[in-house]
């Protein structure tokens, strides 16, 4: 190592951008997942929080969907951007997290998609709190029409603890991964060949702690599924929850 200063996982140069498993063909079975969960995206105004470089976002706008975008990544909504201006489509796409959210624009999205570990991120650097959660759900549920859903995908902490890797080789990069079992944090650092480290952090959460945190934030829990959206990785859940119709 060179002696670099860590950076957050998603931030320049993350090697997040270039992750094997997220490519257009799985994105566009997860829509399909998704539509068969929620309905088709055509017409409809959708929410994808925690967007990161857009793949969503842009495959939803592919399908006639109105989208906004969020992701407290400078550089995620950089290459969410530069993403759909490649594909001719269109996003909002905005750096900022639940008060953003909020204040763009109340009970105005149809489908708010909160995927691949969003729920639960943390910064890497800092001591972890659930309240960023609460508030994150709370500014979701306060943007979504009545009666408008939200999916859910997030590890299942009992599964994902139990296949964590601690120490991994993923070609020239070294993965180190550890779990608090005090505050359901997994902690990954990612080194790479040219001494930058990329540090990671995110609690995982039951299902009964999450459907309760659901609740808490107001939603009514429709389906929960021991599955993701597309496999692999096999330890994510699945969630479909709705903002009541009053």
């Amino acid at each position: 190592m060179d002696g670099s200063p860590p950076i957050d996982f998603f931030g320049p140069g993350s090697p997040y951008l270039a992750h094997p498993l997220l490519t257009e063909e799985r994105t566009a079975q997860e829509l399909d997942e998704i539509e068969a969960l929620v309905g088709p995206a055509n017409g409809r105004d959708v929410l994808d929080v925690g967007c990161g470089f857009g793949r969503h976002s842009v495959e939803a706008a592919r399908r006639g969907a109105t989208v906004t975008a969020f992701d407290p990544s400078e550089t995620m909504i950089e290459a969410a951007l530069a993403r759909a201006a490649d594909a001719g489509v269109t996003i909002d796409a905005h750096v900022g997290s639940g008060p953003a959210i909020v204040n763009h624009g109340a009970a105005t999205a149809d489908i708010a998609l909160c995927l691949f570990t969003t729920l639960g991120q943390r910064d890497p650097f800092t001591a972890p709190s659930d309240d960023q959660d609460r508030d994150l759900l709370q500014a979701i549920f306060q943007s979504l029409r009545p009666g408008a859903a939200l999916v859910l995908e997030l590890p299942d902490r009992a599964r994902h603890v139990t296949a964590l890797v601690e120490h991994e080789q993923l070609g020239p990069t070294t993965a180190l991964r550890s779990f608090d079992v005090t505050t359901s944090t997994v902690r990954e650092r990612f080194d790479t060949a040219d001494g930058t480290s990329f540090h990671l952090a995110y609690r995982v959460y039951t299902p009964d702690d999450l459907r309760q945190l659901l609740q808490d934030s107001g939603f009514v829990v429709e389906a929960m599924l021991d599955r993701p959206l597309v496999s692999p990785p096999p330890t994510l859940m699945t969630i479909v929850a709705r903002r009541p119709t009053s």
